[in-house]
C-alpha cells in the first residue's frame, strides 16, 4: 500500500507520515515547505516537493497512491480575515486540484482534515451533523472542500474520511495557544492573550489525533470530530502551565479577535461508538509536551 500525504512535512501530516513509516506503509510526503519544515520528514518517506495550488506538481507523483491524506491547508483564522484571496487559493483550489489527482488517477479513497471552524459558536458539545455556520474565511473554505468531497464520493465513487479537527497540539506545532505559551515560557517574554482568556477550546493531544486518523478506514463517507469533549479555557491552560513548571507567565492583554468563536467544543460520541476512544487528558497532555520540548 502507498499513502500520500500534502502537507506532510507539517505538524500532524510529519507525525501522521512517522507513525506510517513505523507500520512499514510507503509514504510519499508532498509538501512545497512554505509552512513545513524538511527536517520534519521521516527519512524512509518519499518526498516531493511541489504546490497544491498548481496541478502539474502533481503529476510529479509517479507511484499507483492507494489512499491520499490530504492535510496541506493554510489554517490561521486571523491570517484567513486578512489574506482572503491566498487562503482561498491554497485551501480550495489547491483541494480541487487533489480531488481531481484522485479522479485522473483512480485513487480509492481521500482523508481529508477539515476543521471545527465549520461550526457555529454553541454553548453545547458540537455534533457532526450539526448545521455549519462557519464565521471566518477559513472555516468557510473548509466546508466548500468538504462539500466539494462529498460531491465527488457521489459523482466519481471517490470513498472519503472527513476528520474536523479541534485543537491539536504538541511537538512541531507551529501555531497555537498551547504552544504560544511554552514558548513564551522558553523564551522568557510576555504571553499576548486576545480576549479575557474566557474562550473555551477542545484541545486534542497530536498522539491521540494521529491514533484517530489511522482508523479512517471506521469511517467509511463519513464526518468525524476529533477532540476530546472536554472544555479548557485559556485561563485554565495558562494557569495549568505555570502549575506544571513552577513558573509566573506576564500576560499582555489585546482585544478580541474578529470571528473568533467564543466557545467550541466537540460531541465525541462517534469516536466512543466506534473506535472506544479515550483521550489523553490536557494536563498529562500538557506535561507530555514540556517534557518533550525539555523545559521539564
Amino acid at each position: 500500500m502507498t499513502i500520500l500525504i500534502t502537507g506532510g512535512a507539517g505538524f500532524i501530516g510529519s507525525h501522521l507520515a512517522d507513525e506510517l513509516v513505523e507500520r512499514k506503509t510507503k509514504v510519499i510526503v508532498f509538501d512545497n515547505l512554505s509552512n513545513g519544515q524538511k527536517d520534519n520528514i521521516n527519512t524512509n518517506a518519499i518526498f516531493i516537493k511541489g504546490d497544491i495550488r498548481n496541478y502539474k506538481s502533481l503529476e510529479k507523483i509517479k507511484e499507483k497512491i492507494d489512499t491520499i491524506f490530504h492535510l496541506a491547508a493554510l489554517t490561521d483564522v486571523r491570517e484567513s480575515i486578512e489574506k482572503p484571496n491566498l487562503y482561498f487559493q491554497n485551501n480550495v483550489v489547491g483541494s480541487f486540484n487533489i480531488l481531481e489527482f484522485c479522479r485522473r488517477h483512480d485513487i480509492e479513497k481521500i482523508v481529508f482534515t477539515s476543521s471545527a471552524a465549520v461550526y457555529a459558536e454553541s454553548l453545547s458539545p458540537l455534533k457532526e451533523d450539526e448545521i455549519p455556520k462557519p464565521s471566518s474565511p477559513y472555516g468557510i473554505q473548509k466546508l466548500i472542500v468538504e462539500n466539494l468531497i462529498k460531491n465527488y464520493n457521489e459523482t466519481y465513487g471517490i470513498s472519503f474520511t472527513i476528520f474536523r479537527l479541534f485543537n491539536v497540539y504538541g511537538p512541531r506545532a507551529r501555531k497555537g495557544v498551547i504552544k504560544n505559551l511554552i514558548d513564551c515560557l522558553k523564551n522568557n517574554e510576555p504571553f499576548h492573550l486576545y480576549g479575557n482568556g474566557n474562550q473555551v477550546r477542545d484541545f486534542i493531544y497530536i498522539r491521540d489525533a494521529i491514533k484517530i486518523l489511522l482508523m479512517h478506514h471506521k469511517f467509511k463517507n463519513e464526518i468525524v470530530n476529533v477532540g476530546t469533549g472536554k472544555p479548557t479555557s485559556i485561563n485554565q491552560l495558562i494557569n495549568y502551565v505555570q502549575h506544571i513548571t513552577k513558573r509566573k507567565l506576564k500576560i499582555i492583554y489585546h482585544p478580541s479577535i474578529k470571528g473568533e468563536i467564543k466557545k467550541s467544543v466537540a460531541d465525541i460520541s462517534k469516536l466512543k461508538k466506534k473506535i472506544k476512544f479515550k483521550p489523553i487528558d490536557i494536563k498529562s497532555g500538557i506535561e507530555f509536551y514540556l517534557k518533550e520540548e525539555k523545559i521539564l
